[in-house]
């Protein structure tokens, strides 16, 4: 899935940082959606309270 595949179903994130083709991006705070993405697509998502 890519980036704007995820940021169409979720919206923009809160937060995001990376360096070099990788990225981490963040969707809430205290519960929260995490998604790691490397060359602008999926690698890695993680979730807090859902």
């Amino acid at each position: 899935m890519s980036r704007a595949e995820v940021e169409a179903v979720l919206g923009r994130a809160d937060s995001c940082s990376g360096s070099l083709g990788i990225a981490t991006c963040i969707w809430g705070d205290d519960t929260h959606i995490k998604v790691g993405f490397t060359a602008d697509r999926v690698m890695l998502f993680t979730h807090k309270e859902l």
